[in-house]
């Protein structure tokens, strides 16, 4: 009658165990900075979710094209093992900045910038290690002046280890800026002075991954402290000469699913922050 049946015999082995890992194409990026992003890890049974997770995860650091982050598995039926090469891509993330105009009246107005996405600040003085700037370490670094002649100056600093040694993920930052505006005032008698405001502060703080509920939540706390200086600056305080003090407590918990940095589409963000 031209029909044939198909009989198929399946055999279901045992769960296959991460043996090996590797990652390719990272050529800035140090190793040890991916391999704490990866959640398979050898010995571990292989888990597809835990593979998706870590594709996120490295997306997410911002230093490879998340288009092109690819996983392979490589199976060994023999001993139920499987090997996992990620294969990643660098893409340029650092900024540099200059812009500048000049006006007779004010003088020079513009600014310059550099901001290192993938620092590495133990090869600050390790020349050889260096490409072009000292990369590699996951760490961020931005440097920024900012000038409208006169009436205005401002320098920021920012730095900061997302990952410090520890056996879970924590991270380290540090900021300061330094302001000073120069407002011309007029008294009562015609006579026109300079007032000046000059502003200095910083905040340090710390954030780090909870295993609270999930392993997507992470807490970051910081403390900021602010100065205001005040010499013949029209202000709302009322100060004519002196100075105030801003001391402030942050809190933030956060829990971030995300898949992919710019074009999710799984997960969600969530973010909660409280400043005393």
């Amino acid at each position: 009658d031209d029909q044939v049946d198909l009989l198929i015999t399946m055999r279901e082995g045992k769960p296959a165990m991460i043996n090996d890992i590797r990652i390719e194409g990272n050529e800035i990026t140090n190793q040890h900075v991916l391999l704490r992003q990866l959640t398979t890890l050898p010995g571990d049974q292989f888990n597809r979710k835990e593979l998706f997770r870590s594709q996120a995860n490295l997306a997410n650091l911002g230093f490879f094209n998340p288009n092109t982050i690819d996983v392979k598995p490589i199976p060994n039926p023999h001993n139920s093992t499987v090997d996992l090469v990620y294969i990643v891509e660098e893409q340029p993330n650092d900024k540099y900045e200059f812009t500048g105009t000049f006006n007779g009246a004010i003088g020079f107005t513009g600014g310059i910038g550099l901001e290192l996405n993938n620092f590495a600040s133990k090869d600050l003085f390790k020349f050889k290690n260096w490409k072009t700037f000292p990369r590699g370490d996951g760490e961020k670094l931005a440097l920024r002046f900012n000038t409208a002649g006169k009436s205005f100056n401002s320098f920021t600093f920012n730095y900061s280890n997302p990952w410090m040694k520890s056996e879970r993920q924590k991270s380290f930052f540090i900021n300061s800026n330094y302001s000073r505006l120069i407002r011309p005032q007029t008294d009562e008698n015609g006579v026109t002075t300079d007032g000046s405001l000059v502003i200095l502060g910083g905040s340090v703080g710390t954030s780090r991954r909870l295993n609270w509920r999930d392993p997507f939540f992470s807490l970051t706390q910081s403390i900021a402290y602010h100065n205001y200086r005040f010499d013949g600056y029209d202000n709302s305080l009322a100060i004519d000469k002196g100075q105030t003090h801003l001391l402030t407590l942050n809190h933030t918990l956060s829990r971030n699913t995300i898949n992919h940095p710019f074009y999710p589409s799984v997960g969600s963000q969530f973010s909660a922050s409280l400043s005393l």
